[in-house]
């Protein structure tokens, strides 16, 4: 019970130091979350938009060349999906992961509410990983993606991002916090 707090929904502003890394972890732990992203965007802005994670393993949003790149480490094993080009103005980026069960996310990216890219089989994390918090609007320490680190360094953003916001939603089928309602069922089958 006391964790429960650590488990509601959060809005992070930009220039907040990284949230600390087990209350993030709790934000996402074998859950589906939705991660929303307020940004004032201009033709030019570039830079990570979230990051959760290190080298060893994690996830971010950036805008990289005109376009929103959802970047997924699964502990060394490296996917971007490409959700499009951002146009000028204000824009909610959404990533829509649900927890499929099997240590398995399928992630939606979405501008504005319009799906522009998805994949699933995405391994989720677990145990100690992420390790490190979550920090909006730069990539602190230890990178996510060693190619956006070579490549732009911590990797600010340039625009103008107004908040991250995570709300935590329902447990994935298999996740270890229904293992109490498992039992629970399996012992009203011999009553």
């Amino acid at each position: 019970p006391t964790e429960e707090p650590l488990k509601q929904p959060i809005t992070i502003g930009a220039g907040t130091p990284e949230l600390e890394r087990y209350r993030s972890f709790l934000l996402i732990q074998q859950r589906n979350v939705t991660i929303d992203i307020s940004v004032q965007h201009r033709a030019g802005d570039a830079g990570c938009l979230v990051s959760h994670g290190d080298q060893g393993g994690g996830y971010g949003v950036y805008v990289e060349h005109g376009h929103v790149r959802y970047i997924h480490n699964a502990f060394g094993v490296m996917h971007e999906i490409d959700g499009g080009p951002l146009a000028d103005g204000a824009h909610t980026v959404t990533l829509d992961i649900v927890n499929t069960g099997g240590f398995q996310w399928t992630v939606r990216v979405l501008v504005d509410g319009e799906e522009r890219a998805a994949q699933a089989g995405l391994r989720c994390f677990i145990g100690m990983a992420p390790f490190q918090g979550i920090s909006v609007g730069i990539d602190r320490k230890s990178p996510v993606s060693w190619r956006i680190f070579e490549t732009h360094g911590a990797f600010a953003y340039s625009g103008t991002l107004e908040s991250v916001s995570y709300v935590p939603g329902e447990l994935a089928p298999d996740s270890g916090e229904r293992f109490l309602d498992v039992l629970r069922t399996m012992g009203q089958k011999y009553e």
